[in-house]
């Protein structure tokens, strides 16, 4: 990492997949630790010969290249092509080159949009948003309300503040194109707020810009190859390498590289020439395009940003955790000045993993504000009716919820006597039609609103939908992918159903006799509609 980090610019380091730790992105770290775990079995018990029956190749590679370390005989049972596509580099180079296309044709019509900001900007508070995830009902009034962000927009502007908006655009069901999208914000435009996506602001010039730097970028990994190679190759635990070896290719050769690329570039381009922000806020999931904000809010010397942790924060999500030397002068990547947590088992496990306590500030859950509130006006009482209504909820892992879903399909005679909806998350809409469930229907309206609705919900480990259920003191269980970390916040709860596959999800609905959750929401979330303590930020 320390020979990468000399040939790449400070931002570009900082945004690649070993430095995200994302654990939906990709299963290598996954497949990494399970390695760990067959290495400590392998010491234990003194084994002198290994039998491999898996298709899997990266673990044949890695367990061949440990093998020969330790002198342990490697007998390879399963003869399968030793090949696999995402690894190749000519294959990321393919699909970078189409990325980059499609980028440039779905954005470009904006080549002659100008930076939009309130001409009282340095009185005006920074917002980085995705653009989804909003109350319908306020876009029809030509008003932005978002469930991510509640009322703390207003609190600014009944203290005389204005807000700038800056969206990420995804593609979702209600707005399918960019140009959808401006056309909304457009009208959503006063004197109090005003709406802008980053990405209309790139023109030929950007394209060209970004390519030239890819070539380059390319030009200097592969000059590198040789280096990196001896590196890997003399480390003790360079076999780890074959589970990351696609990650390393599609970050500096492929599609994630570009997206790297247009990320700095939007940063820089709008952080150069807006007015100096005194404050800024936007969703903190330590994404590696979030350190892109941060370098170039910090380059561009505007005031304080605060990254707001707006969901849950699981034991196994490693993107929130960092070495603590990160946060020292010397080896610092960007963070923002201060991190703003809702739930005290968040504040235990941030604090644990010995991350500084004084970049924290705890704030009230605004994500889960009317959920909470609806918590408190259910009463508490036992469920032993039958199950009649059951409700899907997909998460924002395409594959994940498609596994899911297939999960459903192979299970629906055994489900022919329920009636079955599916919830797809807002920035990730499926067509359940395609998986012959023509009789499930699909529903957007939030949880607070159809929870009344449904006898049970399936949920995903990846969505914090289930802090919603159990809130809601409602019946659940949860698809656990066997190839994957259960990423949940429900592990520090006890008392969850997990299935895999069919037969476990079978098993859990023939229990008709299931127990509401009780739980008191200020043990999981700081709660209080009046928000005081946003409030007291805000002062």
């Amino acid at each position: 990492m320390n020979l990468l980090k000399k040939v790449l610019s400070e931002p570009l380091f900082n945004l690649v997949k070993y430095i995200e730790k994302s654990i939906t992105k990709t299963h290598s770290h996954f497949k990494s630790i399970k390695f760990f775990a067959l290495v400590n079995m392998l010491k234990e018990y003194d084994i002198k010969i290994i039998k491999c029956f898996s298709k899997d190749i990266e673990l044949k590679k890695a367990l061949k290249i440990y093998c020969k370390q330790h002198k342990i005989q490697y007998d390879n049972k399963i003869n399968s092509i030793n090949f696999k596509l995402n690894q190749s580099i000519i294959y990321h180079i393919i699909k970078a080159n189409i990325f980059l296309l499609k980028y440039f044709i779905t954005f470009f019509h904006y080549k002659k949009s100008t930076i939009k900001q309130h001409n009282l900007s340095n009185n005006s508070v920074f917002f980085h948003s995705y653009f989804m995830n909003y109350k319908k009902s306020s876009i029809i009034k030509n008003q932005y309300y978002s469930n991510y962000w509640k009322d703390l927009p207003e609190l600014f502007i009944n203290n005389g503040k204005k807000i700038n908006w800056f969206h990420t655009y995804l593609k979702t069901k209600n707005v399918k194109t960019i140009h959808t999208g401006k056309n909304i914000i457009n009208n959503l435009n006063d004197e109090n707020n005003f709406h802008n996506f980053i990405e209309n602001y790139f023109t030929i010039f950007d394209y060209f810009t970004i390519l030239t730097k890819w070539i380059l970028l390319m030009c200097r990994i592969m000059f590198l190859q040789k280096k990196l190679k001896k590196i890997i190759s003399d480390d003790s635990r360079g076999f780890l390498f074959e589970f990351h070896k696609s990650s390393f290719n599609n970050s500096f050769y492929g599609s994630l590289s570009i997206m790297n690329l247009i990320w700095i570039n939007r940063f820089n381009e709008i952080m150069k020439n807006i007015n100096r922000q005194n404050l800024g806020f936007y969703l903190c999931e330590n994404q590696g395009w979030e350190r892109a904000l941060i370098y170039y809010w910090k380059l561009h010397n505007h005031g304080k940003l605060i990254g707001v942790v707006h969901s849950t924060m699981p034991f196994w999500d490693l993107r929130y955790f960092q070495d603590k030397n990160f946060y020292d002068e010397k080896h610092s990547l960007p963070f923002p000045d201060y991190f703003a947590i809702n739930s005290p088992i968040a504040k235990d496990l941030y604090i644990k993993s010995l991350q500084p306590i004084n970049k924290l500030i705890e704030v009230e859950a605004l994500r889960y504000l009317d959920v909470i509130n609806q918590c408190k006006r259910i009463s508490i009482e036992t469920n032993n009716k039958s199950l009649n209504k059951i409700l899907i909820v997909g998460d924002f892992q395409q594959n994940t919820t498609t596994d899911l879903i297939k999960i459903i399909k192979a299970a629906s005679l055994d489900l022919k006597d329920y009636k079955i909806d599916f919830k797809p998350h807002p920035g990730n809409y499926i067509d359940i039609s395609k998986f012959g469930l023509n009789n499930v229907n699909i529903v957007n309206d939030s949880l607070v609103n159809l929870s009344s609705q449904y006898d049970y919900f399936i949920t995903t480990a990846n969505t914090s939908s289930t802090m919603d259920l159990i809130l809601l003191r409602k019946n659940f269980s949860v698809f656990l992918h066997s190839d994957d970390f259960n990423a949940s916040y429900l592990t520090e709860i006890p008392g969850i159903e997990y299935f895999y596959d069919k037969s476990s999800l079978i098993l859990i609905l023939m229990d008709s006799y299931h127990k509401h959750s009780i739980i008191n929401p200020n043990e999981i979330f700081y709660s209080g509609s009046s928000l005081n303590k946003w409030k007291s930020l805000i002062n």
